[in-house]
């Protein structure tokens, strides 16, 4: 059963790119594609000068350099806002 939380916030599709994420708000989620075949959902915790500190659901935390998320960053983020 699922509890009424009352106005929890809104999410937000944002095209984004590799490089206007450290002006995002963290938090984020988005899908990486590691495999031709295959789109993962991962959560974004941090970007900074060397890469991307994501959280996956399968892997756990992980840190990506930026030359590797480029090759497998889709473009989209989604992000929260409380109100």
């Amino acid at each position: 059963r699922l509890q009424d939380l009352g106005d929890p916030g809104r999410f937000y599709l944002v095209p984004a790119t590799p490089d206007s994420l450290r002006a995002l708000p963290l938090p984020a989620l988005t899908a990486l594609q590691f495999e031709s075949t295959r789109r993962h959902m991962v959560t974004l915790v941090e970007a900074d000068q060397w890469g991307v500190l994501i959280e996956d659901p399968v892997d756990g935390a992980a840190f990506i350099p930026w030359s590797e998320f480029r090759r497998s960053f889709g473009g989209d983020v989604l992000l929260y806002a409380d109100r």
